[in-house]
């Protein structure tokens, strides 16, 4: 069950040892069948699993990282490919379906949270949180900088910003259902308006964590924190250890990390990217689980191999206990890293390892 999974800390390292049938209960009491067998074509050295406290209270429904093993998680949509990135979808292309989802960037902002209602509740959610009323555990994003027209060091003092936090908070409440939550993403380097203001950061993570405790939104809340990763050399960066909240603010560390082909001197691997920030993260908290939260690669003749590296090099890191490829088109940056069909087919073979955990029927 998904208690055992997700939620509790007894009983699931022999559970994926023994590589067996499992039913996984999501949110409202569907289940799934999780089938844990087959085997990949590549030769993987077996690393001691990592062990993690347990996050949060035992009272609360955060979300756990598994004794050993990895979720699978995937942003897929491309303006120009509708079809792209559904739930049925991605299952047809990877092999399974993805543990965690992200839901577009559209339905991220809490202006649009208002006007949404669906067809399964009417608490007012993005749709694609109850999308095709299966409930799917979601690495679900808040874009700040979108809610107001003052300064961003003055966001957390702002009545609009706060009620439209209150907003989410009271949506999550209601609909009881555990989701990862990560504001102020890759805050530590120069995209943003949250850029080089770390105290005005760390001021805003709290007062939503804040505004979240007392709707009683944090008993379904798995708080990310996202830093970029320090290992690209087409970004200036600052050590994220200086925007971080506090212990008591964060479940899940994270970290995203892009190889844009287009703005690098050389093909940088995901090793490359993301060891030393996982490093950094480390001296900031042993305690707490680390999430890829965003990876990708250019969309060319490099990608399958730079995919089939990455996700090699996730398996022998027990630190890390979830990973999610963003398979989508930047068009600021103009970059596609959208997963080639070749691509896909490498996926396909490396998630028959049931180290990676994802939904399988």
């Amino acid at each position: 069950m998904i208690d055992n999974i997700l939620f509790k800390k007894s009983g699931r390292r022999e559970f994926f040892q023994e590589c067996g049938k499992a039913s996984l209960v999501i949110g409202g009491g569907l289940t799934f069948k999780i089938l844990l067998n087959g085997c990949t074509h590549f030769t993987i050295k077996e690393e001691r699993p990592v062990i993690y406290p347990h996050v949060g209270r035992p009272d609360q429904n955060k979300i756990q990282p598994p004794d050993n093993g990895c979720y699978i998680g995937f942003h897929s949509t491309s303006p120009h490919d509708h079809i792209r990135g559904g739930y049925g979808w991605l299952k047809m292309k990877i092999g399974m379906g993805p543990l965690i989802m992200f839901p577009p960037f559209r339905e991220m902002s809490p202006v649009v949270v208002r006007q949404h209602k669906t067809f399964t509740t009417e608490v007012n959610v993005p749709e694609k949180l109850i999308m095709h009323d299966i409930a799917y555990t979601f690495l679900y994003r808040d874009i700040a900088y979108d809610l107001t027209g003052i300064h961003f060091s003055q966001l957390a003092d702002d009545r609009s910003f706060r009620e439209k936090i209150e907003i989410y908070a009271k949506n999550i409440t209601k609909i009881k259902r555990p989701i990862f939550f990560s504001t102020m993403w890759e805050m530590n380097i120069s995209s943003w308006p949250w850029r080089d203001d770390p105290q005005s950061v760390k001021k805003t993570w709290k007062t939503m964590h804040k505004i979240f405790d007392d709707h009683g939104a944090n008993n379904y809340t798995t708080w990310v924190f996202v830093p970029y990763v320090i290992g690209d050399p087409s970004w200036h960066h600052e050590d994220p250890i200086y925007y971080y909240p506090g212990d008591e603010f964060v479940d899940w560390l994270g970290l995203s990390g892009y190889n844009r082909t287009g703005f690098h001197a050389r093909d940088i691997s995901f090793r490359e990217l993301a060891s030393s920030t996982i490093a950094s993260l480390q001296r900031i908290s042993k305690d707490k689980p680390v999430m890829i939260a965003e990876m990708g690669r250019t969309k060319d003749i490099g990608q399958p191999n730079w995919v089939k590296n990455a996700y090699s090099w996730i398996r022998r890191q027990p630190v890390i206990k979830a990973a999610c490829y963003w398979d989508s088109i930047d068009l600021e940056l103009e970059d596609d890293h959208t997963l080639s069909e070749y691509s896909f087919k490498v996926l396909q073979e490396i998630f028959k390892d049931p180290y990676f955990i994802g939904i399988r029927e």
